[in-house]
């Protein structure tokens, strides 16, 4: 491998060890984004490995403001992700070593060592730890290469002060500016002090009393500034915890202020996902009247000249003004701020209410499946043995009780799949799919209970559809709703009718499916009122109870396959609920199409186009 490939593969190396630090300071060590940057941070060591023909081990050391790569000059600190630095100064590293069969174990390990917060970090011994941690391919502070391609420049002769020399002066005097300092020490010795021992004591002696000096008075000079260091890195991180107690979202951004990383809080507050919002300005999306964005003008930090004090505000006037007259800044003496006062805006306590409410109906709802699982395996169990000699008062009675816990399983999902809706945290897979395939599969599954009913379930299909894309799994979901439904509020004798046909007019590009019923029908004043939480409608005296989750969990699963629902229906004679899926559009070279060659300017000119 050459030296230009090597700084390349270990700048992607640093860059790549770098994201993954920040990345775990969001996230925690076993989140997805976090696992796919490990393993992208391994197989870069890997492949570097690889390309080495000698020792294989990559040596990484810090030189002032310059890393090194076995010696090479790979890249400045400000090439690198911060948390790089960060890491070299916590734990005072001069070089880290990777060998070769380095784990992805080992990796994760190192990495929970270098997430300690910093008071934790002073205390641990580095190889200890690792040794503990079976870490044998990550080293620490103990191999260094010579620097190879960084060649000091030379002191102008003029500049270098030699002391004058008398005539007679012995050569040993003569060449001491040739020694070093403990060289220079020996000789000095050698020439005051007889017989080997002795010489050895007095050099010892000067040795240790000229460390202790040093040390002293390197400790005075540099007293006020530890001191001063201390206080200002004290004020930082007392400000910054202040400020972290009173938020958990983070959101990371580049010298331009794009984003770089957010957590899962501050997608969250913001509404974006990390993929939709990285690399875009953190103000871009900012809704005004609901949200405001505070950010330095100046993000990086100037060393040879005051910063900048100017803050960009983006929010609107007023909400501006509530946001700072319900939050107070609490200072000491000084005016340093070590503290924070704040109360709640009216939409803030809502939507944190409504926060805690979707948390108590998550937590509650998976707390309820765990027994609900239970019960209905004991049922299993008793229909096994007991089956055939139940009494007819006591077959209906097991009955109900099956009927009833299959009833709150299915409650329980609705309102696990509804919850995870309003996270976010639903999705869909849509792959080229078979309208047919999906509708038969949905019709079937309910054949029995219609026909229990008394119902006429019938299927129509126009002929030669196009494929879609659909996640069959949560579009079978989709018409087991539609259809139960109409099976819950048609009366026998009924017909219900499932249908499928390319879409037209404003509903072209798709295929729309369809569930007919010959029921009650919904009042045209609650049409508009299907789709929403919580909500059933009562269709004429019938009611049939469950959770008034379906249909919104209906239109949502539509709605995330970029289709569409609505409801045409009548009083007394019955409803049609639709909704659409996309066709699947098949790539050029499926399709058979190939590119043609641009037609002749002279053909054009002369009209002989086409």
């Amino acid at each position: 491998m050459s030296n230009e490939s090597f700084r390349d593969s270990c700048l992607g190396i640093l860059k790549s060890f770098g994201k993954t630090l920040g990345l775990i300071s969001l996230y925690h060590m076993k989140h997805p984004t976090v696992i796919q940057s490990l393993q992208e941070t391994h197989k870069l060591i890997e492949k570097a490995l690889e390309g080495l023909e000698e020792k294989k081990e990559l040596i990484f050391a810090l030189d002032q403001d310059k890393f090194l790569a076995n010696g090479l000059v790979v890249c400045t600190v400000g090439q690198i992700p911060g948390a790089v630095r960060t890491l070299f100064d916590r734990f005072h590293l001069h070089s880290l070593s990777m060998g070769e069969g380095l784990r992805p174990s080992e990796l994760v390990s190192f990495y929970e060592l270098a997430i300690l917060k910093p008071e934790v970090a002073k205390q641990i011994d580095l190889q200890k730890f690792l040794s503990e941690k079976s870490v044998l391919h990550i080293r620490v502070n103990e191999a260094v290469y010579a620097k190879v391609d960084h060649v000091e420049e030379a002191v102008p002769e003029e500049t270098v002060l030699k002391p004058e020399i008398s005539s007679g002066t012995p050569e040993w005097i003569i060449d001491l500016d040739k020694f070093s300092f403990e060289q220079s020490v020996g000789k000095l010795v050698e020439q005051a002090v007889e017989g080997e021992q002795d010489r050895q004591r007095v050099f010892e002696k000067v040795m240790l009393q000229f460390r202790e000096d040093l040390e002293k008075r390197v400790q005075e000079a540099t007293r006020q500034l530890e001191s001063d260091k201390n206080r200002l890195l004290n004020e930082q991180v007392r400000t910054e915890q202040v400020l972290s107690k009173m938020a958990e979202g983070v959101v990371v951004v580049d010298a331009q202020g794009n984003v770089l990383m957010m957590n899962p809080t501050a997608e969250d507050i913001t509404g974006k996902k990390l993929t939709e919002a990285a690399g875009k300005p953190v103000t871009e999306w900012v809704k005004k009247d609901e949200q405001a964005v505070a950010l330095a003008k100046e993000i990086e930090t100037p060393k040879d000249r005051p910063i900048s004090k100017e803050v960009e505000v983006t929010t609107s006037e007023e909400l501006g003004r509530t946001l700072r007259a319900s939050t107070a800044l609490v200072q000491n003496e000084e005016g340093k701020i070590v503290g924070t006062y704040a109360t709640l805006p009216d939409v803030t306590k809502y939507k944190q209410v409504l926060h805690v409410q979707q948390e108590f109906v998550a937590h509650v709802t998976h707390e309820l499946r765990a027994p609900l699982t239970s019960i209905r395996s004991a049922l299993d169990i008793l229909r096994e043995e007991f089956s055939g000699k139940m009494s007819s008062e006591e077959g209906r009675i097991f009955a109900t009780a099956v009927r009833n816990s299959e009833r709150l399983a299915d409650m329980i999902t609705e309102i696990l799949d509804f919850s995870k809706i309003q996270s976010g945290q639903m999705t869909v897979h849509p792959v080229p799919s078979n309208a047919e395939d999906v509708l038969r599969e949905g019709v079937e599954g309910l054949r029995p209970w219609a026909k229990k009913k008394g119902l006429d379930l019938t299927e129509s299909m126009e002929p030669e559809l196009p494929q879609v894309m659909a996640d069959g799994r949560r579009v079978v979901q989709v018409l087991t709703n539609l259809i139960s439904n109409a099976i819950k509020f048609t009366e026998s004798p009924g017909r219900i009718t499932v249908s499928a046909k390319k879409g037209m007019d404003k509903n072209r590009g798709t295929v729309v499916l369809s569930v007919q019923d010959t029921g009650r029908g919904i009042p045209k004043s609650e049409l508009n009122r299907v789709f929403e939480k919580f909500v059933q409608i009562a269709s004429g005296e019938m009611h049939v109870e469950g959770t008034g989750l379906g249909l919104a969990i209906a239109r949502a699963l539509i709605h995330l396959h970029n289709g569409r629902m609505w409801v045409e229906s009548e009083v007394g004679k019955g409803s049609v609920f639709h909704f659409t899926l996309p066709l699947y559009i098949p790539p050029p070279e499926e399709r058979g199409v190939a590119k043609s060659a641009p037609e002749s300017w002279w053909r054009r000119l002369l009209g002989l186009s086409g």
